[in-house]
């Protein structure tokens, strides 16, 4: 008999409440058994933490103390995982009964990629899809393919993506932690974008798993995608992952679109009467930048494994 792969499930929590609870049920429903979840709470004080309770699979938790973030979450995660392949799950996020079945199977059935990425659907509309794995823009900006689409007219087979939404996503584990996991100065937000670049700068393959179906609902536990923390974080995230990882050659090339798209910002919040909240964004990215451009982007610099040509015709323009 052949033995099933051992996995690793991380879920970070950070007062999520009831979700919590509803996030490990689906996983005692799991057609495939043999994993393992390793909870870490970052702080929580809404007693969310007593929804684990008794469990059939092994349940390490993990706490943190305080909110150190979500990529720190991950990462200190990722660092006690046990198995060689290991699952980010978000707590809102919940996945179909054959979810980690497919995934181990994509694993075998395509040895040569190193990340793989949910079918997300909206959890409060299941004819709509929340996104089939992430794209990125010459200019930097990112979105989650086929969000919002009707479930029909998106897409419907296994295919290559740019990137992994970290919501419902698998990778191996010593390629997550040689690659340096997320970037905890990220705190939230973007972080799967960044490391996505990273990866496929390395020279690894994402896809997207047409049946792996997780139910998301997004940003359930800042506020929501349009909140003051969750713009402040984004947008900063957003200039630091394109100053950091964009090969020379395509930095100069598509800077004035990166500059564009940041005024872009700056205009759109402002007519929203939210300039102070953007503002802080963008200051914040720049007070970050030697940091990135001295420090970080070297190390992201000798990581590369392919060639600026090779890296953009996986790039799309921003039809926006």
């Amino acid at each position: 008999m052949i033995k099933k792969p051992f996995v690793s499930i991380i879920i970070v929590n950070f007062n999520s409440g009831a979700m919590l609870g509803n996030c490990l049920t689906t996983l005692e429903r799991q057609l495939y058994k043999n994993f393992e979840v390793i909870l870490v709470d970052n702080g929580s004080t809404d007693g969310s933490l007593a929804y684990v309770g008794e469990r059939p699979y092994p349940v390490m938790v993990l706490e943190l103390g305080e909110n150190r973030g979500f990529a720190v979450a991950n990462n200190r995660g990722a660092e006690k995982a046990r198995a060689d392949s290991i699952i980010f799950l978000n707590t809102d996020a919940f996945p179909q009964n054959i979810w980690l079945s497919i995934m181990v199977q994509a694993v075998e059935k395509y040895p040569h990629v190193s990340a793989f990425t949910s079918h997300q659907v909206s959890f409060y509309d299941q004819n709509i899809l929340d996104g089939t794995g992430d794209i990125y823009a010459t200019n930097g900006r990112a979105w989650r393919r086929d969000y919002g689409a009707i479930l029909v007219d998106g897409i419907t087979k296994d295919d290559e993506v740019f990137g992994f939404c970290a919501a419902a996503a698998f990778i191996q584990k010593d390629i997550f932690l040689k690659l340096g996991g997320f970037d905890e100065d990220y705190f939230c937000y973007f972080e799967d974008v960044d490391f996505s670049l990273r990866l496929r700068l390395a020279g690894h393959t994402c896809m997207h798993i047409a049946k792996a179906v997780v139910f998301h609902i997004g940003s359930a536990t800042s506020g929501g995608a349009d909140s003051d923390f969750s713009i402040h974080y984004g947008y900063r995230n957003l200039v630091w992952t394109y100053f950091k990882s964009m090969p020379l050659g395509l930095l100069l090339k598509y800077l004035p679109g990166h500059l564009f798209l940041n005024c872009r910002h700056l205009r759109d919040y402002t007519m929203q009467n939210r300039f102070s909240v953007i503002f802080r964004s963008k200051v914040a990215a720049l007070l970050g930048l030697p940091k990135i451009l001295l420090f970080k982007r070297p190390k992201v610099q000798r990581t590369i494994k392919i060639s600026s040509r090779e890296l953009e015709k996986k790039l799309v323009t921003d039809p926006v």
